[in-house]
């Protein structure tokens, strides 16, 4: 955070062709505490205008996240975290592109919209659930923050009525956030839910933090059975939600 008047003035304000890398984000040094754990980054980054925000989700992903960088004019952030996540994608030819969601899992009785380390937690809970409730879990690989995909969103709004999302960020200004603003926006109403960090984190190691949040496979299972637990209208008409 002490580099934010950099980023602000010299970098977003001029539209310069800086590209930045940032490593270590949300608490994948968790075992260093809460002074290295990143968990307001991308509520910082993605209010500044001309900021390009990118989350991936693993290696091939950031790979893929670089090359658009490189290929792009204008300053981008890409969070990246020690280099030890778990392998979502087996090759680069998966559909990468900034602005663009990745649908990792389709479904039609709940979307996940996560990023980052979340988005492997998000797919192994959808493959779960499953086998075990016979749920169709859509899963949403949001790793560009800024610009969001809008159409994404609300096609999930629309289409399963229900949402969560999922973040190794503070719950308030990331992910979550940005995502709750197109759906108000949009008009539609959806059950909806924030998973993240309510407050600084605990030390340890990254897997045992997330499972405290509830950010994890097992954390995102027992949101996921909360929210096809609550009703909706019985009028199918939206109409009168706007």
């Amino acid at each position: 955070m002490r580099a934010c008047d950099q980023l602000h003035t010299d970098i977003c304000y001029q539209k310069a062709n800086v590209k930045i890398v940032a490593t270590h984000s949300g608490t994948s040094f968790g075992q260093a505490g809460s002074t290295h754990h990143a968990l307001a980054d991308l509520a910082i980054t993605r209010a500044m205008p001309n900021l390009t925000v990118i989350c991936p989700a693993d290696g091939i992903e950031t790979a893929n996240a670089v090359n658009a960088a490189y290929n792009t004019e204008g300053p981008f952030y890409i969070r990246i975290n020690r280099g030890f996540d778990r392998v979502l994608y087996q090759n680069m030819d998966y559909g990468f592109e900034v602005g663009k969601a990745v649908t990792v899992n389709e479904g039609t009785d709940i979307t996940v919209i996560a990023c980052g380390s979340c988005v492997f937690q998000a797919k192994q809970a959808a493959d779960f659930l499953a086998n075990s409730d016979g749920l169709s879990v859509r899963v949403l690989d949001m790793h560009t923050i800024s610009p969001i995909d809008k159409e994404a969103i609300m096609k999930a709004v629309t289409e399963t009525r229900r949402i969560i999302t999922v973040e190794d960020h503070f719950v308030t200004g990331g992910l979550g956030s940005a995502v709750s603003e197109v759906v108000v926006d949009g008009g539609k109403a959806c059950a909806f839910k924030m998973l993240g960090h309510p407050s600084f984190a605990m030390i340890g190691l990254q897997e045992d933090i997330m499972a405290d949040a509830g950010i994890d496979a097992n954390g995102i299972i027992a949101a996921v059975r909360e929210v096809m637990n609550k009703d909706f209208e019985e009028d199918d008409n939206w109409d009168d939600e706007y």
